[in-house]
């Protein structure tokens, strides 16, 4: 009988802690690499936070004509990274937030009219 070709075989164990190293660094590169995020829903709902608790402030603030109380007070409150819009029917106090930034929002409704707030990362 003609002798056929010698072939050699994997061991078990050797295929087995392939496998297991194959499986380690696809964990690995998914930590790495990341899973995707929550899409700045975290962010906004800190910022709806803000603008929440800054409405508190211009709801209990008596009305003043230069606005410069409610604008002093937001200032204490809010973090040093946070600006502020806030809108009435008598004008604005603060600048206009960026279109692509995400914000929070907080309205009010006082005698004088609606008053809406709202903050965004600087």
């Amino acid at each position: 009988m003609p002798e056929r070709g010698r072939r050699g075989q994997a061991s078990l164990p050797a295929v087995e802690a392939a496998i297991g190293v194959l499986v380690i660094l696809a964990v690995a590169a998914t930590f790495t690499v990341g899973v995707p995020g929550d899409g700045g829903h975290t962010r906004t709902a800190q910022l709806d936070r803000y603008a929440a608790d800054a409405a508190t402030i211009i709801e209990t603030t008596p009305p003043h004509e230069s606005g410069s109380r409610i604008d002093d007070r937001l200032r204490r409150l809010l973090p040093a990274s946070v600006l502020f819009s806030v809108d009435t029917t008598s004008g604005r106090l603060g600048r206009q937030p960026p279109r692509t930034a995400p914000t929070g929002r907080a309205t009010v409704h006082r005698a004088n009219g609606t008053v809406t707030l709202r903050v965004w990362d600087a």
